[in-house]
């Protein structure tokens, strides 16, 4: 798969398509049960550098849990396949990383709480494209060992309350993420991630120290 970075237009569409599978993930069943065999395919799955290459299972399992297409994709075969394939590639993520949680952290801040250095994040975030799939990944397992949850999708009120556009100022992951992966100009993403990272740590070293009495 050859990725041609991604229009704001094209971001938004794909935005669209891939939060209801963030919201449920293939590997989760209506009975609200786990499909291990599946979460395992997407966990597993190694990124290496792009253009990345889909097992028929992986696009199966994409194809087999969308519930809606938005209409800039359903008369674009092409944009689609490449929707469906972005889709995998970020569930990839997902299923190698923390658990979501509407009150997770966005994933500046979810850096920084798991204890990635200054010199490690500035690193990532400058990550030529091809390889930023793979260097999030290894990051999303960090995170997951720190059980530092995510704010990947936001809630249905919350999206419904807001312009629909998907660029504007994001409340959860999905934009900043596809952007930062597939975007032909990813310092949106970047800026709001480090704003969260540093400003995370800028407000834990303001923090007052805590006096305790002690009796003598």
């Amino acid at each position: 798969m050859i990725d041609t970075p991604l229009s704001y237009d094209d971001l938004d569409a794909e935005a669209v398509f891939l939060r209801p599978l963030l919201r449920r993930p293939p590997w989760r069943t209506y009975g609200d049960k786990e499909d291990t065999g599946i979460h395992a395919l997407f966990r597993r799955y190694r990124p290496g550098t792009a253009p990345h290459t889909l097992s028929p299972e992986l696009r199966g399992a994409v194809w087999g849990g969308t519930a809606f297409v938005p209409d800039a994709l359903k008369d674009n075969d092409a944009g689609l396949i490449r929707a469906v394939d972005h889709a995998a590639l970020v569930l990839h993520l997902l299923a190698r990383g923390p658990a979501a949680s509407p009150n997770g952290l966005d994933f500046g801040k979810g850096c920084s709480k798991a204890g990635l250095s200054d010199t490690r994040f500035t690193r990532l975030m400058g990550t030529p494209q091809p390889r930023r799939l793979e260097a999030l990944s290894r990051v999303m397992q960090r995170l997951e060992k720190a059980g530092t949850p995510l704010r990947w999708v936001a809630e249905d009120a919350e999206m419904q309350s807001r312009p629909w556009n998907a660029h504007l100022p994001s409340t959860d992951e999905v934009w900043p993420m596809l952007n930062f992966l597939f975007g032909y100009e990813p310092d949106p993403s970047i800026a709001r991630w480090a704003a969260g990272f540093f400003g995370t740590r800028d407000a834990e070293a303001t923090e007052p120290a805590v006096v305790t009495d002690r009796a003598t």
